[in-house]
């Protein structure tokens, strides 16, 4: 699918995650879609606080981070990967959500384990562990030093 043109507004609009196509869209407005091809099955999305960034989560065990704004000179819009590289052992990601700063990414694993990144340095700052069964959800609070995530099991840590 080659990538869409458009860009997505900053300030109503909607993203969901089905198969492994992801829809941006305004509601209101039926010409607006964006279609994005993941290629893999897609679990969970996120739109960062100025709605300029989504991230993507799902069977590929890393978040892509797509921009609003096609990226010359290829039009692709994705702009990074969190892990970069695919690691060993690191299950596929379920659920992802920004930091309310912007400034981390947490990702829930099918195996339990949450993970925080940094936007800034793209490195993996915290390994989260005591969930059992897949986290289906996680939230940050509003300062950001807080986060919650629950399980497939009904647990919430």
């Amino acid at each position: 699918m080659a990538p869409s043109a458009a860009v997505w507004s900053t300030t109503d609009c909607l993203a969901a995650g089905c198969g492994e196509l992801v829809k941006v869209w305004q509601p209101g407005n039926p010409t607006s879609d964006i279609k994005i091809f993941e290629g893999a099955t897609v679990y969970s999305v996120d739109f960062s606080r100025n709605n300029k960034v989504l991230a993507v989560a799902g069977d590929k065990s890393q978040v892509v981070v797509y921009s609003n704004r096609p990226q010359p000179p290829s039009g692709e819009r994705s702009v990074g990967r969190f892990p970069d590289l695919p690691k060993a052992g690191l299950d596929c990601i379920t659920c992802v959500r920004f930091a309310p700063s912007d400034t981390h990414l947490v990702g829930g694993a099918q195996n339990g384990m949450l993970r925080i990144w940094s936007l800034r340095s793209k490195e993996e700052e915290r390994i989260v562990t005591g969930l059992t069964g897949s986290a289906t959800s996680v939230a940050v609070n509003h300062t950001t030093e807080m986060l919650a995530s629950a399980s497939s099991t009904g647990q919430v840590l």
